[in-house]
This record gives structure tokens, sequence and C-alpha cells, in this order.
């Protein structure tokens, strides 16, 4: 029923296991926060939204398709202007 990577008794093989995927996802959390967006309401200005310190090399899509950054920006019609929560 279980794939044999997970046999029980090899306790040490299960952890290390566990610790790789731990490691991994560690990892990946560390990444998004480097590039997550604040909420526009708690943003100082622009700057904030539009720069970051990551390596653009290490932020890929799941489907390594080219990216291009963009802010959007909601126009009400009547000139005034907001970004989206």
């Amino acid at each position: 029923m279980y794939d044999e990577e997970f046999d029980s008794e090899e306790p040490e093989k299960l952890m290390n296991h566990d610790l790789e995927r731990l490691g991994a996802e560690i990892a990946v959390q560390g990444l998004a926060s480097t590039v997550t967006l604040p909420k526009s309401a708690k943003a100082e200005g622009l700057f904030q939204l539009t720069t970051s310190t990551a390596d653009e090399g290490l932020i890929v899509t799941r489907l390594g398709a080219e990216t291009v950054r963009l802010l959007p920006v909601f126009d009400h019609g009547d000139g005034v202007r907001w970004l989206d929560e």
C-alpha cells in the first residue's frame, strides 16, 4: 500500500526524507517572502511595490515560461486610481 521509501523498519530513512522535505519547504517560503508585495495600504510608496532584491533567475513560473512584472492599477473612470488588495 505504501511506497517502499516509507518503510517503517528504517526510521532514520524516514527522518532524513522528512528533514529534506522540510528544508526544501523552508527554502521556498524564504524565497517567496523576498518577493511578496506588501498590501497597498501598508506600502509607503511605489518603490516598495516595484522593487525586489531577489534574483529574477530564481523566480520563474511553474511551467518555466517567460514572466513580466506588472502592477495592476485600477481606474475608476473619473481619474481616481487605486491598487487592489
